[in-house]
Parts: structure tokens; sequence; C-alpha cells
């Protein structure tokens, strides 16, 4: 019998200090942002596309913004760490097909 995906072991997941540390792990593993494909690699395997690099970028973008008006140290790499725990909690990297 399959365990179907529901909310409650997602949120489990994204709040849980391991993955967290992950996502932070793997944010300080690139120096810069033309570096994206290199996340995807190691967490999916495979190189983002276009849609997703450009929505991966507005989301950081954004995410950058918010941690600078929360006076967060690291502002980017706080934001690319964010990234890397909803990429952290994808479908495709939880179930292998």
């Amino acid at each position: 019998r399959q365990s179907p995906t529901i909310a409650p072991p997602a949120r489990a997941f994204m709040n849980n200090p391991g993955s967290r540390s992950s996502a932070e792990a793997l944010a300080n593993s690139i120096s810069d942002l033309g570096q994206l494909d290199q996340i995807y690699l190691k967490v999916l395997s495979r190189k983002a596309t276009d849609a997703e690099r450009q929505a991966a970028m507005s989301f950081i973008a954004q995410a950058r913004a918010t941690r600078q008006e929360q006076n967060v140290p690291s502002a980017e790499k706080m934001a690319i760490a964010d990234f890397c725990q909803i990429l952290l909690s994808c479908n495709e990297f939880i179930y292998v097909d």
C-alpha cells in the first residue's frame, strides 16, 4: 500500500532542523547564483529547466529582500538556503519513479 502525499508529513519535513541544516549546506556549496544548476544536479540529478531557473531566481530575489528587511546577516545565502529547503521538499526528490 502506498503512503499518501498529505500536508502533515510535508510540514514535518519542512520544519525539521535536519532539513534546514541540509539546505544550508547546499547553499554553502555554491559561490554564486550562476551555479544554481549545481544544486539541481545534487538534489534532482538533473539541470534546472529554463522555467525552473527563472522561478528559482525570482524566489531567491524575493526571499533575499525579505531577509534584508529583517536585517538577517548573509541574506543572500539564507535566501538560497530557503530555496534549497523547498527543493529538498519537492516530490521529485522525495519519491523515486
